[in-house]
């Protein structure tokens, strides 16, 4: 649970700063738009989650981990299956991460 909650919080920082990259290149020309922040804070949610999985493991961190997970898997599989160009690296990052969704909610239910 500790390494998985380790990634998690790895994963989130990662992405707030790739988003906070992408927002600022693009705030040169476009400006910055109104879900900037709200994408911004769910960024920072999954290194929330991360961190409470690597503190205090509980069944409630493992399903905050999951809904987190499966949103950001439910993401790339809308981007890996819109458009005519299929690529399969969407794909393969969505599979993940809906596998550890699965692999965060599943056990817990089991009792």
């Amino acid at each position: 649970m500790v390494a998985l909650g380790v990634g998690h919080a790895i994963a989130g920082v990662f992405a707030f700063l790739y988003v906070c990259a992408v927002i600022l290149a693009a705030a040169a020309y476009l400006g910055i738009g109104p879900l900037a922040g709200p994408i911004l804070i769910f960024c920072l949610l999954g290194t929330l989650v991360g961190i409470t999985m690597v503190v205090r493991p509980s069944v409630m961190a493992c399903r905050a981990t999951a809904v987190w997970d499966a949103l950001v898997g439910l993401f790339f599989l809308q981007f890996a299956l819109k458009g005519s160009n299929f690529h399969t690296e969407p794909l393969i990052i969505a599979a993940f991460f809906l596998a550890m969704c699965a692999v965060l909610i599943i056990p817990n239910t089991v009792e």
